[in-house]
């Protein structure tokens, strides 16, 4: 993966540049296939998250340069389109030089002789077992949500952004009172941020749904709370999934019958 330094040097550059929601449009229809026009929508997509998003997807280069020449072949305005993409490769390009030469270092890199290894008493390794299981646990829940790109996109193609932070502001913080200042503090938090602190406070499924459902019926518009909180639910549901199947398969017993006696 690029480091952060280099992800956000390219991203500035592609915010810059004259043609960048036309840029933007393209990376995100080679993410999910989907053309998208909606300004509010597109403004509300962080240009590093992005890349961090097309690069997963497309860990090779030329893999992007063919969907790439795919969507410019379904374009109307392909003159146009094409200056586009030509100009998107230069600034992505440098994305996979440093991986290729990060991967290319860590190759030549000495490996460890067996002289240099480190014995450990079984009481250690007891000891640092049981901490790499509980680090690698919330580890996995950690990495599951650094990274709400699909979620984010999914709630602002099916329902009001807003509307969807105010929800989440009342169940995090207080009532939203719909004053100036609830108003000032609402729009100093990103949908990103607000989305963490509500996968870290209801650590299931079932205690949010029932927690955002309540509030949807406490604030004003409740048919249009109601159906925020479901697309909310929609989005966020695979993270709660992945997570349960992380911390099974971590602590599996692997003496099951010690248990039942």
């Amino acid at each position: 993966m690029p480091t952060p330094s280099c992800l956000n040097e390219v991203a500035q550059k592609l915010e810059t540049d004259p043609n960048s929601t036309r840029i933007k449009k393209v990376l995100l229809c080679a993410y999910n296939g989907k053309w998208e026009n909606d300004s509010q929508i597109l403004s509300e997509i962080d240009w590093t998250h992005l890349l961090q998003n097309i690069y997963q997807k497309y860990p090779q280069f030329q893999s992007l340069k063919v969907t790439l020449s795919n969507i410019l072949a379904r374009l109307n305005k392909k003159n146009e389109y094409s200056r586009v993409i030509h100009t998107l490769e230069d600034y992505i390009s440098p994305l996979y030089d440093q991986c290729d030469a990060i991967e290319s270092s860590a190759i030549n890199q000495p490996s460890i002789t067996a002289s240099e290894t480190v014995k450990i008493s079984p009481e250690e390794l007891n000891s640092l077992s049981s901490a790499y299981l509980s680090q690698m646990t919330l580890g996995n829940f950690n990495s599951n949500i650094s990274d709400l790109f699909d979620v984010r996109f999914k709630i602002m193609q099916h329902t009001n952004p807003l509307r969807a932070k105010l929800v989440i502001f009342s169940s995090l913080e207080r009532e939203f009172n719909y004053r100036e200042e609830d108003w000032a503090q609402l729009k100093n938090q990103s949908l990103d941020t607000l989305l963490r602190q509500l996968l870290h406070t209801f650590p299931t499924v079932d205690r949010l749904k029932s927690h955002l459902y309540k509030m949807a019926e406490y604030l004003e518009d409740v048919d249009e709370n109601i159906q925020v909180v479901t697309v909310i639910l929609e989005a966020l549901s695979p993270y709660y999934e992945s997570n349960s199947k992380s911390y099974n398969q971590t602590f599996k017993p692997s003496h099951p019958s010690i248990l039942q006696q």
